[in-house]
């Protein structure tokens, strides 16, 4: 059965940054200076005046799948074998947007001029959505019924699943466009937004994730470079 579409906010105070979402940029293994320490703190407490994460969340039930295809509902989505192959066991899918916000992105634009500013503001707000998206997963999983799992999120642009297919995430979410947007080359505004499937019930477990299934080896986001 298909459920409304639900908004609603993420406490920005409440979020958990991961450390590899902001120093990955840096390189495999990097470790921070004491100053770049100081000024990501500072860049938070700024952040945290303007910053209020959005999400956009939908269930829909799961259809016959196939090879790489996905049924959410009366959508059919080609994320790929190795997203397919997790999510198959799902009896429902949530589909989501999660974004910063505009208000983050306001403080990256002011902040372009100033090239180390940007580049920590660029690292801050990949961690802020990352962590937004856990958020998310966490209010999901809180609220499902006993016996009922959660897969990790998969997204488009990610193991194969081609990034246009974003264009039906936004189809079926229609999230309004002072929120967050999509582009005709299928980017979203915010830039420092996540759009994304989630597979729930009973058979689903999380299987291996992140870098290690997935075969693209010249992706700026690999870990185990």
């Amino acid at each position: 059965m298909e459920s409304p579409i639900e908004q609603g906010d993420l406490d920005f105070s409440s979020l958990e940054l991961d450390p590899d979402d902001l120093y990955l940029p840096m390189g495999k293994g990097y470790r921070p200076t004491p100053e770049m320490e100081a000024s990501l703190a500072e860049l938070k407490q700024e952040s945290a005046r303007v910053c209020t994460p959005q999400y956009y969340v939908r269930y829909l039930p799961a259809g016959p799948s196939r090879g790489g295809m996905l049924q959410a509902g009366d959508t059919c989505f080609h994320a790929g074998g190795i997203i397919a192959s997790a999510l198959r066991p799902a009896n429902r899918y949530a589909l989501f947007i999660v974004t910063a916000g505009f208000g983050f992105e306001k403080l990256q634009q002011k902040a372009k001029e100033d090239i180390y500013r940007a580049f920590l503001l660029d690292a801050l707000g990949t961690a802020i959505a990352e962590a937004s998206v856990r958020a998310l997963c966490a209010r999901i999983e809180t609220q499902l019924p006993p016996g009922e799992y959660i897969s990790h999120p998969y997204s488009p642009g990610y193991c194969g699943w081609n990034i246009s297919e974003q264009e039906k995430v936004f189809a079926l979410l229609h999230p309004d466009p002072q929120v967050v947007r999509l582009n005709a080359s299928c980017l979203m505004t915010p830039i420092k937004s996540v759009s994304g499937i989630l597979g729930l019930g009973p058979e689903i477990r999380k299987q291996a994730y992140g870098c290690k299934t997935c075969g693209r080896r010249d992706c700026y986001k690999n870990r185990e470079r």
